[in-house]
C-alpha cells in the first residue's frame, strides 16, 4: 500500500503523520501497526 502524507507538527520538538483512518484500517495491526517510511527516496523501517 502507498500513501501520501505530510509531516505535521505536534508542538515542541516533536512531529508525526497524519494516517486517514481507512489506511490504518487497511493495515490491520490495531492503531499503531508497523509500517516503514520512505522519504526521499530513503526507506525508513518503524523503530
Amino acid at each position: 500500500m502507498k500513501i501520501r502524507t505530510e509531516l505535521v507538527s505536534t508542538g515542541g520538538n516533536t512531529a508525526g503523520f497524519r494516517i486517514p483512518d481507512e489506511a490504518v484500517e487497511a493495515l490491520g495491526g490495531g492503531k499503531r501497526p508497523k509500517v516503514a517510511v520512505t522519504v526521499l527516496n530513503a526507506e525508513r523501517p518503524e523503530p
